[in-house]
């Protein structure tokens, strides 16, 4: 699925949302944040649950071309967030797009960083780059493995109800609008 939502006509910033399959982004909130904020954005789901390895359905068919849609939509800048499954997809999408010559950001909640025996850890550089994650073992391992990304742990929390908890607690509008306003 995706979805796209123009709030203002200046082509400065786009976020693109990528959503994991659990309790991850959802419709209301990536609205909710940009209406704030006044940033144009696209909200990208993998029904497939794939990884967005073989695209976005319906849109794209493979990494490389979701993000060259991505950066065909023009914009100075992109800022990729995402969450579980979706934040694989969106370091991939990170790294596509720095290859591309696209100025990109990217924010990343208990990102995976393995999916069929592709591993996307590694050194990391360009852009502002942050992950926040839990306290599961999986979590820990999957986020100290990208080098280059600020790391912010939530104690507390569990791959399965980081975001959940980040939103109950009012944390994550907190997260998303600094991390926005860069």
């Amino acid at each position: 699925m995706v979805a796209e939502k123009t709030y203002s006509t200046q082509r400065d910033r786009l976020c693109v949302f990528f959503s994991g399959m659990g309790m991850g982004f959802n419709k209301y909130d990536w609205e909710k944040y940009h209406l704030k904020l006044g940033y144009n954005c696209l909200l990208l789901t993998d029904e497939n649950k794939r990884y967005y390895t073989d695209g976005v359905p319906q849109w794209t068919t493979s990494e490389q071309d979701t993000a060259d849609k991505i950066k065909g939509l023009g914009y100075k800048e992109v800022c990729l967030v995402g969450s579980s499954m979706g934040g694989y997809g969106a370091i991939v999408a990170f790294q596509k797009l720095q290859l591309l010559g696209q100025k990109a950001r990217i924010l990343v909640f208990n990102p995976k960083t393995t999916f069929s025996g592709r591993d996307i850890g590694g050194v990391y550089s360009g852009g502002k780059r942050m992950a926040v994650f839990g306290s599961g073992d999986r979590d820990i391992y999957n986020t100290t493995r990208l080098s280059g990304f600020e790391r912010s742990q939530i104690r507390e929390s569990v791959h399965s109800y980081l975001l959940s908890s980040l939103k109950k607690s009012g944390l994550l509008d907190s997260i998303l609008a600094e991390w926005l306003r860069g």
